[in-house]
């Protein structure tokens, strides 16, 4: 069972291919982001669904990649080692994902100012509102494009 909706499929795809696809990516993203890679069944078929799909999963990540990526930083954490190194400046940037955590080649960076009163949880919501939000949908347009024009080739 999975807490989404699986909404419209391609019409070659199966439900169970499509929930299998789902949490095959969910698996990696946790995988690679969160734990690093591990050995073993889960791990490799974490990997190789990363391989497969190479170029065509976005992530998104709270911070201006390079600053602050990486295994560890997900979620509140990297808005903790942000403001603890002093930075003045945050943001936002989507990726590819690839093997390695947040290392895929950057697609858009989103900057945003940090305030001199900033705790972990109001710079995450400032960055979420004036960066994330902003700059993923227009990343997942620019490749659904590219993906589409090397489909017509």
């Amino acid at each position: 069972e999975y807490d989404y909706e699986v909404g419209d499929l391609p019409e070659d795809m199966e439900e169970s291919e499509f929930a299998k696809a789902l949490h095959l990516a969910r698996l990696a993203m946790h995988k690679y982001y969160v734990e690093g890679i591990d050995e073993g069944h889960e791990a490799e078929e974490a990997a190789d669904f990363i391989r497969h799909y190479e170029n065509k999963i976005i992530n998104v990540h709270p911070s201006l990649i390079p600053s602050f990526c990486g295994k560890g930083f997900y979620g509140l954490h990297v808005h903790e080692a942000a403001l603890a190194y002093g930075v003045k400046v945050t943001g936002a940037t989507v990726h590819f994902v690839n093997e390695i955590p947040d290392g895929g080649e950057i697609i858009l960076q989103k900057s945003v100012y940090v305030k001199k009163d900033e705790t972990p949880e109001s710079l995450q919501q400032r960055v979420m509102r004036q960066a994330e939000w902003q700059i993923l949908p227009r990343a997942t347009e620019i490749v659904a494009k590219q993906l589409r024009c090397k489909q017509d080739k």
